[in-house]
C-alpha cells in the first residue's frame, strides 16, 4: 500500500447514527472528540476518523502507531518510528482534511504524506489578505491579476498545496513554509534549483478542490477510492488528480524572516 486516498460526501445522518459513528472510534478519539462545543466540528472529527479507520481496515496487518500532522487527531511518534515497531505491523503515515460534508484521507505506508482540501464557497475570505500574508510575492502578484470570478478557486488551488505540504511534513499552520512559491511542474526548468524531494498534485472531487503532496520515495501512483455510506465499502475511482506542481528549493525569503 504506497498511498491510498480516501474521499466520502457525508450524507445527512441522524442525530443515533452519529452517535454510532462516535462509539465506534477509539476511546482516546471517542474522549477527544467531546471536546469540540460545535456540532459541526464534532461532526467533521467522527466522520473523518470514521473514514480512517475504514481505510486502516484494508491494511493487512494493523498498524502500531501513526505519524501525526496535527498532534490532537493522531497519536505522536516521530518520524524514525519504525525502528521502535514489529517488522509485522507498518507504521502508517497520513492525514485527514475535511470541508463542510465532505472528508478525505491519505494513508501511506512507504513515506511521509499530506492531505488538504477545501470546498468552495463555505464561508467568505478576504481572499487577498490572506494571500499577502501567507503566500509567495510571485503568488501575490499572480493572484492581483486575475479576474474576480476566478479569485476563490485560484486561492483555494494554491492554499490546499501549501497546507497539504505542510502536512506531510508534519508542521503547523505557524509553518513560514506557507509562503514557499508554487510552481507547475510545465514551468521547472534548469535554471531553478527545485526541491526534488517532494511532489504535489492538485485534485477536484465533487465539490471540493484540494492537493496532496507525496514523498518522492514513493514511485507508484496514488489510488483512489470513495466511501459507500449503505454498504459499508470502497469503491476505487478514477483518479481526480488535475495538475502536478513544484516548488524552488528553500531560499529563506525577507518575509519568511519576518515570521
Amino acid at each position: 500500500m504506497p498511498v491510498q486516498v480516501l474521499f466520502w460526501q457525508v450524507p445527512r445522518l441522524t442525530d443515533q447514527q452519529w452517535l454510532d459513528l462516535l462509539a465506534s472510534l477509539p476511546d482516546k478519539k471517542r474522549l477527544y472528540a467531546q471536546r469540540f462545543r460545535s456540532d459541526a466540528r464534532k461532526q467533521s472529527f467522527v466522520a473523518g476518523h470514521h473514514l480512517l479507520q475504514v481505510g486502516l481496515s484494508q491494511i493487512g496487518e494493523a498498524p502500531q502507531t501513526f505519524r501525526t500532522t496535527y498532534g490532537a487527531e493522531w497519536e505522536e511518534i516521530s518520524l524514525d518510528c519504525s525502528s521502535h515497531v514489529q517488522p509485522n505491523h507498518p507504521v502508517v503515515i497520513g492525514g485527514i482534511s475535511h470541508s463542510a460534508n465532505v472528508v478525505a484521507c491519505i494513508l501511506s505506508t512507504g513515506g511521509a504524506v499530506g492531505i488538504d482540501l477545501e470546498v468552495p464557497l463555505v464561508r467568505t475570505r478576504n481572499f487577498k489578505s490572506l494571500a499577502a500574508h501567507f503566500f509567495a510575492d510571485q503568488e501575490v502578484q499572480a493572484l492581483n491579476g486575475i479576474s474576480s470570478a476566478e479569485l476563490e478557486s485560484t486561492f483555494l488551488s494554491r492554499w490546499t498545496l501549501k497546507e497539504s505540504y505542510i502536512k506531510a511534513l508534519g508542521e503547523g499552520i505557524s509553518s513560514n513554509r506557507l509562503l514557499t512559491e508554487f510552481l507547475p511542474m510545465t514551468q521547472a526548468d534548469d535554471s531553478r534549483s527545485i526541491d526534488r524531494q517532494w511532489r504535489s498534485h492538485s485534485f477536484l472531487w465533487r465539490k471540493s478542490q484540494g492537493a496532496i503532496t507525496v514523498s518522492t520515495k514513493l514511485q507508484l501512483e496514488p489510488a483512489f477510492y470513495q466511501y459507500q455510506w449503505d454498504s459499508g465499502g470502497l469503491e476505487a475511482i478514477d483518479s481526480p488528480l488535475v495538475g502536478q506542481w513544484c516548488y524552488p528549493a528553500m531560499v529563506e525569503s525577507d518575509k519568511q524572516k519576518q515570521q
